[in-house]
């Protein structure tokens, strides 16, 4: 019996300690990570150094997929907003409008956040100007900008 008590004595000294040891562990890895995201002021320069060089190649490919279509009076016209690092994302991301006109008319815009590596869409909308809730929508999706700023 008293072998039996020690055993288990033994197996929930071990238990504890295991657990101890991976709790500590477990912090020391969220802090390397968090340390991680932390980029110094040179790093961050050169981050959006970087995404500058970006810039361009996004300006001609959003002149290229501008359209018009005669028969309808329909045009889009997709314009370059701003491009910058983003620690939250680790990327560069960029905001671009398209607006489409009929008839020379604003019949309605929708800005895009969208990472310049990946081309993956972070947000979007579509707003129709004119309507009640125009102004209130430009807010809302440059809040949401900010949040990756």
């Amino acid at each position: 019996m008293r072998n039996k008590l020690i055993t288990i004595s033994i197996g929930l000294i071990l238990l504890l300690a295991g657990f101890a040891l991976g709790v500590k562990y477990n912090n020391l890895t969220v802090d390397n990570i968090n340390k991680g995201t932390q980029l110094s002021d040179s790093e961050l320069f050169s981050k959006k150094k970087e995404c500058q060089k970006y810039q361009n190649q996004i300006e001609e490919k959003l002149r290229d997929s501008d359209t018009t279509i005669p028969e309808t009076g329909a045009q889009t016209y997709n314009a370059f907003d701003k491009i910058f690092y983003s620690s939250k994302a680790n990327s560069c991301l960029y905001v671009s409008t398209e607006t489409m006109f009929v008839n020379g008319k604003t019949t309605f815009e929708t800005p895009t956040l969208r990472d310049a590596l990946s081309g993956e869409t972070l947000l979007s909308d579509i707003r129709e100007p004119g309507t009640e809730d125009y102004f209130d929508r430009i807010k809302q999706f440059e809040a949401g900008v900010k949040e990756y700023e």
